[in-house]
């Protein structure tokens, strides 16, 4: 897989700040794996629950995943399983 440019990294931290959840999910994603960033999981974390936020499923499920293991926030089952619950509550 190809390193995203510098500008579509920017392009993409645009829309998420401006609220699109498959932007934050996107840009979640590309932190938490650096891909075109550094790697950090607490900021992947943060635009993962932004996303999960507005109910967009791929970032609950992620997000209730890192909840499990404890990867980039506090590790919490409670969460894990509220994450998870709403996903799968989007997917019948």
């Amino acid at each position: 897989m190809e390193k995203p440019s510098a500008s579509t990294i920017n392009k993409l931290r645009e829309q998420a700040e401006q609220g699109n959840p498959q932007a934050q999910y996107a840009l979640g994603g590309a932190y938490y794996n650096g891909t075109g960033v550094a790697r950090n999981p607490t900021e992947g974390a943060k635009w993962l629950l932004k996303s999960a936020e507005q109910g967009y499923a791929p970032a609950q499920c992620d997000l209730g995943a890192m909840y499990e293991k404890g990867i980039g926030v506090e590790q919490s089952y409670q969460n894990a399983l509220t994450q998870l619950y709403q996903f799968a509550a989007k997917s019948e």
